[in-house]
C-alpha cells in the first residue's frame, strides 16, 4: 500500500491516503509555540510565530476552518502612539520616519522597476543580480538618506529577518517595499501584523494534529533518506534507543533546512537544491517576555509599546494587547548578534539588562514589574537551529525558488519554501497546501486534486487583492 512520510507534522488534506507523520520533537507545532498562564497570569503569550498579516489568506482561512478566532489587534491600539523610534536619545514618531523615508522610497521604486518581475535562481536580469549581490548595509550606505534613517532601517531589518544588514541581500528590503509608500506607511511595507489567534496560535497545529492523531509519531527523528533502485525511499528513523527503517514511495519534508542540512541524504539532488539545503540563511531572532502590574506604556505614555531603538534591546511590542485587565506584558524582540546574545545567562539576567533600557523610554516601568521573565531562544533549539529563513547576500539568484521544488518523489514545504511569505506561518500553510495538491495529482485523486487546486486559486485571488506580490504561494 502507498505510504507517505512527512517529517514535521504539517501535512494536511491528503484525503483517504495512508500517511505516517513523523515529528522529532515531543510536541506538535514546531516554531508555533504558545505559553498559557504566562508569568502566573491568565494570559497566553507567543514564544514563536505571533502575527498574521491581512494578506495571509491561507492562514486566516485555516484558522476559520478549525473553528478558531483571529482577532484584529488594531482596534486595541486606537488613539495610541503607534510606534516609538528612540535613537540617539531622541523620540521619533512613525510620521517622522515616513518623512525621512521619502528619498529612499524613490530609490527603491527605481530599483524595483529595473528588476522587473522579481529575482529567483531561474529568473533574473542583470539589475536583479547586481542588487542581490548587494547587502542591505551597502545599499543604505549608497542611498541619499540621513544617517538617522540609515540607522533606523538597519535596526528594523536586523530584527525583521534576524541577521545583520551586512549579511542580508538588499532584496529583502526592496521586496518588502513592493509598494514603497503605501497610505499606511510601515518600515515593513505591506506587512501589517494585524491578527492573532485568540488563545494562542499553537492551537492551529494542535487542532490539525487532533484530526490526524492515529498517524502521528512524536519523538521520532529522521536519521537518513536513501533512494532505492526502484525509486522508492528508505527512510531511517530513530525513537529513543530504537532505530528502524521504513520504505515509502513519497516523502514530504517540512523540517527547516537548518536542521535538514545536518541529516545525510543519499538522494541525487539538483545543484540549486543542494545549495539551498546547505546554505539558506536563518535568523537568530529571540524573545524575552516580561510582565507588569500596570500597562504604563498605555496609561502614562499613550503608547502601544511598539518601540524601535538603538538601545540594546532593539525592539518591543505588547503581546495579546486585547487581553482584559490592567496588567500586561512586553515582548522584547531581537535579531542578529543581539539575538544570539539574548541566549546568555538566565532569563532573569536578561530582564535585568532590559529594564534600565526600557526606563529610558517608559520611566517608572521597573517598579511595575511582576512575575518571572520568559525567554524563547530559537537559535539554541535543536529542531529549529534558528528563528526562520532569511536570504543572505547572493541567495535570491542562486537558490530562491529551489527550496520548494520537488525532487523525484521528495516533496518540500514550510515557511522556507515560500517566495511570498518566507518566515511567516502563512508560508508554511501555503506551501503545505501546494504540496498536498501535487501529491493528490500524482495519486490520480482527480476530484480531490481539483478541489484542492480550486481552493488554492481562490485563496491566492484573495491574497492578490491585498497585495499583488502575494499572488504566489
Amino acid at each position: 500500500m502507498l505510504r507517505c512520510c512527512p517529517p514535521g507534522g504539517s501535512i494536511r488534506r491528503l484525503t483517504g491516503v495512508p500517511v505516517d507523520i513523523v515529528e522529532a520533537n515531543n510536541r506538535i507545532g514546531g516554531r508555533m509555540r504558545s505559553l498559557p498562564n504566562a508569568a502566573g497570569t491568565a494570559t497566553t503569550v507567543e514564544l514563536g510565530g505571533e502575527f498574521i498579516d491581512s494578506g495571509h489568506t491561507f492562514m486566516r482561512r485555516l484558522v476559520s476552518e478549525l473553528g478558531l478566532t483571529a482577532i484584529n489587534l488594531k482596534p486595541s491600539d486606537r488613539g495610541l502612539v503607534e510606534e516609538t523610534w528612540y535613537f540617539q536619545g531622541t523620540k521619533y514618531t512613525l510620521t517622522d520616519v515616513a518623512n525621512f523615508f521619502v528619498p529612499l522610497a524613490q530609490k527603491i521604486s527605481q530599483d524595483l522597476a529595473a528588476i522587473g518581475d522579481g529575482v529567483t535562481y531561474k529568473s533574473y536580469n542583470q539589475a536583479g543580480l547586481n542588487l542581490d549581490r548587494t547587502s542591505i548595509a551597502q545599499y543604505l550606505n549608497s542611498a541619499p538618506i540621513s544617517p538617522i534613517l540609515r540607522q533606523m532601517i538597519r535596526l528594523a531589518y536586523t530584527t525583521e529577518f534576524g541577521r545583520e544588514p551586512e549579511e542580508q541581500s538588499c532584496l529583502n528590503l526592496l521586496f518588502f517595499f513592493y509598494e514603497p509608500l503605501p497610505k499606511d506607511f510601515s518600515v515593513y511595507g505591506f506587512s501589517d501584523e494585524r491578527f492573532h489567534v485568540v488563545g494562542g496560535n499553537e492551537q492551529v497545529p494542535q487542532r490539525l494534529a487532533a484530526r490526524l492523531s492515529p498517524f502521528i509519531q512524536l519523538g521520532t527523528a529522521l536519521d537518513t533518506i536513501r533512494t532505492l533502485p526502484d525509486g522508492r525511499y528508505q527512510v531511517s528513523l530513530r525513537s529513543g534507543a530504537s532505530a528502524f527503517d521504513r520504505i515509502y514511495e513519497r516523502v514530504l519534508l517540512t523540517l527547516p533546512f537548518s536542521v535538514l542540512r545536518q541529516i545525510p541524504l543519499a538522494v541525487d539532488l539538483p545543484p540549486a537544491k543542494k545549495l539551498a539545503i546547505a546554505q539558506l540563511g536563518y535568523g537568530t531572532n529571540s524573545k524575552l517576555i516580561t510582565a507588569y502590574q500596570e500597562r504604563i506604556w498605555r496609561t502614562r505614555y499613550n503608547s502601544t509599546a511598539a518601540v524601535y531603538t538603538d538601545l540594546g534591546f532593539q525592539s518591543s511590542w505588547e503581546p495579546t494587547r486585547y487581553a482584559p485587565g490592567t496588567s500586561g506584558f512586553i515582548t522584547n524582540y531581537t535579531g542578529g548578534s543581539n539575538g544570539v546574545a539574548l541566549g546568555g545567562g538566565t532569563p532573569e539576567t536578561q530582564a535585568q539588562i532590559l529594564l534600565p533600557q526600557l526606563e529610558r523610554i517608559f520611566p517608572g516601568i521597573t517598579a511595575k514589574r511582576q512575575g518571572e521573565a520568559i525567554r524563547a531562544y530559537w537559535p539554541g533549539e535543536r529542531y529549529s537551529r534558528g528563528s526562520y529563513s532569511c536570504w543572505l547576500v547572493g541567495q535570491y539568484s542562486t537558490i530562491a525558488g529551489a527550496e520548494r521544488e520537488r525532487v523525484g518523489n521528495l516533496f518540500f514545504a514550510g515557511e522556507h519554501c515560500s517566495l511570498a511569505a518566507q518566515g511567516y506561518m502563512e508560508g508554511g500553510c501555503a506551501t503545505g497546501e501546494l504540496a498536498a495538491w501535487r501529491i493528490m495529482q500524482d495519486l490520480s485523486l482527480t476530484a480531490s486534486a481539483a478541489a484542492q487546486k480550486a481552493r488554492i486559486d481562490d485563496t491566492l485571488r484573495t491574497r492578490r487583492r491585498v497585495n499583488r506580490r502575494l499572488a504566489i504561494p
